[in-house]
């Protein structure tokens, strides 16, 4: 969490500076103020790619890991309940277990607790 928020800093740091100047601004020449702004656009180019860039992995991650959970989820709920469970029951014990393991709960209780009042409905 330290590098997107240095990043976020840096980045509002800099446009601060490109839009708004500094003090010392007004003694440099066109040239020197043209360079300094493309300096400082450059720098948040990068830094709103690298936010996009980490935006991205965290989204393609956070699906790789929901697929698992699903499957995980699916085999476990379909070899510890009782066959004669009707699907509106089996569909709320799947979606509460892939709840509580996207919240990343522990402890086994929880999700046997769920298990247990699916098959006592």
């Amino acid at each position: 969490s330290a590098v997107p928020v240095s990043v976020w800093v840096c980045s509002t740091a800099s446009a601060t500076t490109m839009l708004g100047g500094d003090a010392s601004s007004s003694e440099l020449t066109h040239e020197e103020k043209t360079r300094k702004m493309e300096a400082h656009a450059l720098f948040m180019g990068f830094n709103a790619f690298f936010l996009i860039l980490l935006t991205s992995l965290l989204y393609l991650s956070f699906r790789k890991y929901s697929e698992k959970v699903n499957v995980h989820v699916q085999r476990h709920v379909a070899s510890t309940l009782p066959e004669d469970v009707g699907d509106q029951h089996l569909q709320r014990i799947h979606r509460r277990v892939t709840i509580s393991m996207h919240l990343l709960t522990r402890g086994t209780h929880l999700h046997n607790d769920a298990l247990h009042r699916a098959s006592t409905f």
